[in-house]
C-alpha cells in the first residue's frame, strides 16, 4: 500500500495502526494492507489466512473457498465492515476486521451455553415424542364430533322443513366449542416445539401459558383419573418472559407429578398462583404423591440425575427447567416445608398489569 501524506500529516496508515484494537485492515480486493499495533498475535500470518477466506465467503461468495480453520473459529471471533478515510483532496476505502480474542472463560460460558441448548431441544423432542399419541387422540374426539354435528345441519338444512332450533343452536355451540379445543392444542404443539434460542422477552397472560402446557398432558390425566386443580381467574396475570421456555418448565413439572400418582389411589394435582413482591408471583405446582426423600432433596436439580425407573426419564427435566427459570429471571425451587410435593415457580409480573 503506498502511504497517504498531505499537508504534512503522518501516513494513514500510522494513523490507523495505532487504534487501541486488535484490528486488520484489507483494500477492496481483499488483499491485505497492514494491521494495528495492538494486534501482536503470534499466529497473526494463520489468523490472516483465516480471515481472508472469510472475506471471500461474505464478499465474493462465487470464489474458491477452502475449509476454514475450526481451531481458529474456536479462539477468535471477527467483525467485518468497510471504512472511508477522508483526507483533503484523497478518499481510502478499506475493508476493517476487528478481531476478538475469546478468553477461556467466555468459551467455557459459551460451550454451556450451547450445550443447554442442545439438552433443551433434545427434551423438547422427547416430551414431544411420549406426548403425541395422547394428542392425536385428543383431537380425534372433538374432530368426530364436529363431523357428526356437521352431518345433522347438512341434514336438517336440506330437509323441506326447518325444525328444532335449539337442537341446531346447539350443535354450532358443540363446533365452535370442539373447534377452539383444536386450535388451543394445535398452538400449543406449534409454540412449543419451536426453537426459543432466539426468542424474545414478551408480555404474556400467564392463564395462557398453563392452559398450553396443560393441553398436552390433559390425555394422560385423563387417562390415569387425576383430578387437576386450578383457577385460571388467578392467573388472569400478565408475566414478562419467553412463552415457549415457560411452557417447557409448566410441562415437566406436570409430566413429573403425572408420573408419581400412577398408582396412587385418589391422585390429584393442584396449581396455585401467589404474588408476594410487587414484581414477583409464584405458581406452586402440589401433588399428593409419595414425595422426595430427604437425601435425595440436593440431588433432584442436578443434570442426569432421577428416581424414576429406567426408560422413564433422563435426568435433565428439573436441571433444563430450574436453567430456564433462572434464564426468564425467575427461580424454580422445591418447598421443603409444604406438606405435600411442592414446586415453586417464580415469574416476574409484566409490568402492563393485570389483564382486564
Amino acid at each position: 500500500m503506498n502511504s497517504l501524506k498531505i499537508n504534512n500529516l503522518p501516513p494513514l496508515e500510522v494513523i490507523l495502526s495505532a487504534l487501541p484494537e486488535d484490528a486488520i485492515f484489507y483494500n477492496l480486493d481483499f488483499v491485505y494492507q497492514f494491521k494495528t499495533q495492538q494486534f501482536n498475535s503470534k499466529n497473526f500470518d494463520e489468523i490472516r489466512r483465516h480471515i481472508e477466506r472469510q472475506l471471500i465467503t461474505k464478499f465474493n461468495p462465487f470464489k474458491e473457498l477452502k475449509v476454514e480453520d475450526q481451531l481458529l473459529n474456536t479462539h477468535y471471533r471477527f467483525e467485518f465492515s468497510f471504512a472511508e478515510f477522508n483526507l483533503d483532496l484523497s478518499v481510502q476505502k478499506f475493508i476493517y476486521v476487528k478481531v476478538f480474542h475469546i478468553d477461556n472463560e467466555v468459551r467455557v460460558r459459551e460451550e454451556n451455553q450451547k450445550l443447554y441448548m442442545h439438552q433443551i431441544n433434545n427434551s423438547k423432542n422427547a416430551e414431544l415424542a411420549e406426548i403425541s399419541a395422547g394428542i392425536g387422540h385428543e383431537i380425534n374426539n372433538p374432530l368426530t364430533i364436529i363431523c357428526a354435528k356437521t352431518q345433522y345441519l347438512k341434514n336438517q338444512i336440506q330437509s323441506s322443513e326447518i325444525e328444532n332450533k335449539n337442537k341446531i343452536l346447539e350443535s354450532l355451540d358443540k363446533i365452535e366449542t370442539h373447534s377452539e379445543r383444536i386450535t388451543r392444542i394445535v398452538r400449543s404443539l406449534k409454540n412449543f416445539s419451536r426453537i426459543s434460542e432466539n426468542d424474545v422477552f414478551e408480555s404474556v397472560l400467564l392463564s395462557q401459558i398453563f392452559q398450553d402446557s396443560l393441553s398436552m398432558v390433559i390425555p394422560r390425566i385423563k387417562e390415569k383419573g387425576i383430578q387437576a386443580v386450578y383457577d385460571l381467574k388467578a392467573m388472569n396475570i400478565y408475566i414478562m418472559c419467553i412463552p415457549s421456555e415457560i411452557v417447557q418448565i409448566m410441562l415437566n413439572l406436570l409430566k413429573n407429578s403425572i408420573d408419581v400418582l400412577a398408582s396412587h389411589r385418589i391422585p390429584m394435582i393442584k396449581i396455585e398462583v401467589v404474588q408476594f413482591t410487587v414484581s414477583k408471583l409464584k405458581v406452586m405446582f402440589i401433588d399428593n404423591g409419595a414425595g422426595i426423600l430427604p437425601e435425595n432433596v440436593d440431588k433432584i436439580f442436578n443434570s442426569f440425575y432421577t428416581t424414576k425407573p429406567s426408560g422413564l426419564g433422563t435426568g435433565l427435566g428439573l436441571s433444563i427447567s430450574k436453567h430456564l427459570a433462572i434464564k426468564n429471571n425467575g427461580d424454580l425451587y422445591l418447598d421443603q416445608n409444604s406438606d405435600m410435593t411442592c414446586f415453586c415457580l417464580e415469574l416476574v409480573i409484566s409490568k402492563q398489569g393485570d389483564a382486564k
